[in-house]
């Protein structure tokens, strides 16, 4: 969702989320935030961005294999069933 967002879009966002930071812990907006969002388990929003994209890339890549593989299934299933008819 975040993915191909220009720059000036995802600075309002990290500022957000850094204004939480600091509210959350009730200090004051001249301390580095990065310390409160380890704490928080917050990631700054080019790394979540960068880590949606990889997300998506690896389950493209599962369902293509995996289609893949059912399409090879199904295959040799047809084959051996004409084999058989031949046979019988």
């Amino acid at each position: 969702m975040l993915a191909g967002l220009p720059q000036s879009t995802l600075d309002p966002l990290q500022r957000l989320q850094n204004a939480a930071a600091w509210v959350i812990f009730n200090v004051d907006k001249q301390e580095h935030v990065s310390p409160y969002l380890e704490q928080l388990h917050w990631r700054p929003l080019a790394v979540v961005v960068v880590v949606m994209v990889v997300a998506v890339v690896v389950v493209v890549v599962v369902v293509v294999v995996v289609v893949v593989i059912v399409v090879d299934v199904v295959v040799v299933a047809a084959a051996v069933a004409v084999v058989l008819v031949v046979v019988v």
